[in-house]
């Protein structure tokens, strides 16, 4: 299971599921880790954090299966229900990963639709969802990484083993067509970071029946360029890693709880012999997603006497990450200064189930959203006035003409009782007296 250390408010805070499937979380200001606290109770084995700015976010999945968004800002956490399960489901898993593009807080993720895995993607705050593909399942079907400035690359093996990507452009807000790689053998759970000319690829190929651990060096365009076999007969549930280190280009991998690696020096070129790290087993190695302002690596690790270590990156956490991080500056060129602006604001409004509603970044982008809906809002206020208004001058005929009957009626009431009482005439005069 994945675990997450994110750098946030001049600390580290690490976020872990701990034996009861609650969602816990701790922070290292200085040198030593605080006591954890529970977030949440009741959270499936699947969920993603990542840090940005002024905000902690992270989505998770209860135990009936219901997607949740969670965030922390001004001290104080707030919840929302992204997706409600149907009746009867329960959590399975759904590989949530979160990556921000130009600002925006993007979420992929796996939904079974028509009984089958369906990897989707989300822009947090903007509504709609984008259907990527068919998956084949396996312990990490898919891999997103940052390509071309806003845009992304998605890696994953689709529902007929084939391993392809697909690229997110930003600025049509849309993918591109399923580029195959062309690997004879497939590779299983792929993991890639952007390279100089393309990509670095690694993940696990299956020779005559054997799991071997492979590196390919792509293009671009996705176009395999080199390929190395780096271990032999490896253990079933092996997840290979890239690091990239500046001075060495690294795949690491776990056999049950040894760490392996292989080192190239040469930007993949070539490959040393593969090496184990030299730890005591009865530790169980952890995967680390970790991730500040300046980077975002996935590497293994294991924790003794509550502090953690990091294989080939043991350096990072033992300083404190800034408190104020400064912040990134897109410059696409060929863009001007205002379309770039517009592409590059925070959206961050959402709907809260619990507490107040945080405040949201205020943009051209988000009012001129604003703007367009306020407006058909006024016009359907405006087209049912008028029906309105017309309904209440047919009302008013009708009510004169109801009167109109009334008094008729009225009159006819009044003859007729008239016409009861028979002819009326003076009255006789009286007698004389005596007579």
């Amino acid at each position: 299971m994945q675990q997450y250390v994110v750098a946030y408010g001049g600390a580290w805070w690490h976020f872990f599921l701990n034996r009861s499937g609650a969602l816990c979380f701790r922070r290292k200001e200085g040198a030593r880790w605080s006591g954890y606290e529970i977030l949440l109770p009741g959270i499936a084995p699947d969920f993603s954090v990542i840090a940005r700015e002024d905000r902690i976010h992270i989505v998770c999945q209860d135990t009936d299966g219901r997607i949740l968004y969670l965030q922390y800002g001004e001290e104080k956490w707030q919840k929302t229900v992204v997706y409600e399960s149907g009746e009867g489901e329960t959590a399975y898993p759904k590989y949530f990963f979160l990556t921000t593009v130009a600002g925006y807080l993007n979420l992929f993720y796996v939904l079974r639709y028509k009984g089958r895995p369906m990897l989707v993607h989300q822009i947090m705050g903007m509504g709609g969802t984008n259907m990527i593909g068919y998956i084949t399942p396996s312990e990490r079907p898919f891999c997103v990484v940052e390509s071309a400035g806003t845009d992304l690359a998605v890696f994953f093996v689709n529902a007929d083993g084939v391993l392809g990507l697909r690229k997110y452009l930003w600025s049509k807000k849309d993918f591109a067509a399923f580029v195959p790689i062309p690997l004879e053998a497939g590779l299983g759970v792929p993991h890639a970071i952007p390279a100089k000319d393309g990509y670095h690829l690694c993940g696990v190929v299956q020779v005559d029946g054997v799991d071997t651990v492979a590196y390919v060096r792509l293009g671009p365009s996705g176009e395999a360029k080199r390929t190395a076999t780096l271990y032999l007969d490896a253990v079933e549930g092996c997840i290979p890693l890239l690091l990239d280190t500046r001075e060495k280009l690294y795949v690491v991998w776990n056999e049950y709880n040894g760490i392996y690696y292989a080192a190239s020096a040469d930007d993949g070129a070539s490959w040393d012999k593969a090496v184990r790290f030299i730890k005591n087993d009865t530790i169980p190695a952890v995967r680390y997603a970790v991730s500040s302002e300046q980077q975002q690596l996935l590497c293994y690790g294991y924790e003794r006497d509550g502090d953690i270590s990091l294989f080939l990156a043991s350096a990072l956490l033992e300083e404190a990450p800034s408190k104020r991080p400064p912040k990134r500056e897109f410059q696409p060129a060929g863009r001007d200064v205002e379309q770039f602006a517009e592409e590059s604001a925070h959206f961050t409004r959402y709907q809260m189930t619990r507490s107040e509603e945080p405040k949201s970044y205020i943009t051209m982008q988000s009012i001129y959203a604003e703007l367009c809906a306020l407006k058909e809002q006024v016009t359907a206020c405006m087209r049912e006035a008028s029906m309105l208004r017309d309904g209440l001058a047919s009302l008013g005929a009708l009510e004169a003409m109801v009167r109109q009957e009334a008094d008729a009626m009225a009159d006819l009431e009044a003859r007729m009782s008239a016409m009861e009482a028979g002819p009326t005439g003076p009255a006789a005069p009286a007698p004389p007296e005596g007579e």
